[in-house]
């Protein structure tokens, strides 16, 4: 891990505050899965997992929120441990890092159809 003092000088001189980062719509799109309130701008995700995290480090996020800290490091191939009480939130947060599989998707389409298709067959 990083020495603290350093990575706070570090994060100070870093463009979050700029354009394009200062949008909340920067970065990559499954950022804007779900508002959320007090929602950390993902240009501000970014740089955190830039100068405080290495490769190998294993960050536990005790109130994830949106996910939006735990999603970025997931980019970098940083693991996480992400937590919050909430259950959008949780939700959220794992839908994120866990995103299903078109496939799996489209599988559960089809057998919801032929579920709605054989429940209307037996009230005829």
């Amino acid at each position: 891990m990083k020495d603290i003092n350093e990575s706070i000088l570090e994060f100070e001189k870093l463009p979050y505050l700029e354009k394009p980062y200062s949008s909340r719509l920067w970065g990559l799109p499954m950022h804007s899965l779900c508002s959320y309130q007090s929602k950390l701008k993902p240009a501000i995700a970014f740089f955190l997992s830039k100068i405080f995290v290495e490769e190998g480090d294993l960050v536990f996020e005790p109130f994830s929120g949106a996910g939006t800290i735990p999603f970025e490091l997931a980019q970098n191939g940083i693991r996480t441990v992400s937590l919050d009480l909430n259950s959008v939130a949780y939700t959220v947060t794992s839908a994120k890092l866990n995103p299903l599989k078109k496939e799996l998707i489209l599988k559960q389409i089809k057998e919801l159809e032929n579920h709605i298709k054989i429940s209307q067959i037996s009230k005829e």
